[in-house]
């Protein structure tokens, strides 16, 4: 299965990394389905917990989706604080199942080696035979590398500590 994502998704997701280097980065990803990314969300560059998760997916769906059909999270991007390559963590999986429940869910992972050299730094996992999102998907993810930019991006967690906007309208998502 192939995965389509739009520039201004590959930016935003590029861009929350780069804000926050020596952090992990979570956010939410939107579309019309899991194959066709159409928006990045940032939701956190702290250690994930429920409570931020909960709030964040509801908050998300009503500011971002609103109902519409052609708008809803189909899943979930994470980099991780160190420059090594991993599977995602535990509370990261635990997300991507939520989302899931709602009518299926991708995890895309950055490679924040990759962000470093240049060119596609996203790789796509989806649920294994088992029902776990562990199948690295081969034929990958198509988009742009994204742009960077010269301003933060925010996230929902920057909002609630009174930092800036999580819209970041300076992206066009």
């Amino acid at each position: 299965m192939s995965y389509k994502i739009s520039p201004a998704a590959t930016t935003t997701i590029l861009n929350h990394a780069l804000t926050h280097p020596s952090s992990s980065v979570h956010g939410f990803l939107l579309g019309s389905a899991p194959t066709d990314i159409i928006a990045a969300v940032p939701l956190c560059h702290s250690p994930l917990t429920a409570p931020l998760l909960a709030a964040g997916l509801e908050v998300a769906d009503r500011q971002f989706c609103g109902g519409s059909e052609t708008r809803r999270i189909v899943g979930y991007y994470y980099a991780s604080e160190s420059a090594s390559e991993g599977v995602a963590t535990a509370p990261v999986l635990r997300a991507v199942e939520s989302i899931g429940r709602i009518g299926g869910a991708v995890l895309l992972v950055v490679s924040n080696k990759k962000v470093s050299e240049g060119g596609q730094f996203l790789t796509a996992y989806e649920k294994d035979k088992n029902g776990r999102y562990l199948k690295n998907v081969e034929e990958g993810v198509e988009g742009g590398g994204g742009t960077v930019l010269d301003e933060k991006v925010f996230d929902f967690e920057d909002m609630m500590e009174g930092e800036g906007d999580w819209r970041n309208a300076g992206i066009a998502n």
